[in-house]
């Protein structure tokens, strides 16, 4: 829909979708517009699979499509940090939870 372009990029695969926005302001008001949508076709977001994060504080990413996807904060060779975009593969980041639980536990 060309007329909500403005609102974010709209990342669609089968009945997965994600919107990728710039501002908080942003992603409310594309909230809002997707369940308007999703309501005149008489379907529902799911609450518990959906939410709204902000990829900026590098604490925080969300899965899709079976990639874990996150920024990081990364030092360039002037000194200034720069995020770079990661995907992990879903599998491995349930692998690292259990490593770190582990080691957890044995200290």
């Amino acid at each position: 829909m060309k007329q909500y372009a403005h609102l974010g990029e709209l990342v669609r695969y089968a009945d997965d979708l994600v919107i990728l926005c710039r501002t908080k302001q942003e992603a409310l008001e594309s909230i809002c517009v997707l369940q308007g949508i999703m309501a005149k076709l008489d379907l529902t977001i799911h609450r518990e699979k959906s939410k709204l994060i902000n990829m900026w504080d590098d604490t925080t990413g969300f899965d899709f499509l079976g990639f874990h996807h996150r920024k990081f904060p990364k030092k360039n060779k002037g000194g200034s940090t720069i995020y770079t975009l990661s995907h992990i593969p879903c599998f491995l980041q349930a692998l690292l939870f259990c490593i770190k639980q582990f080691q957890v536990k044995r200290r």
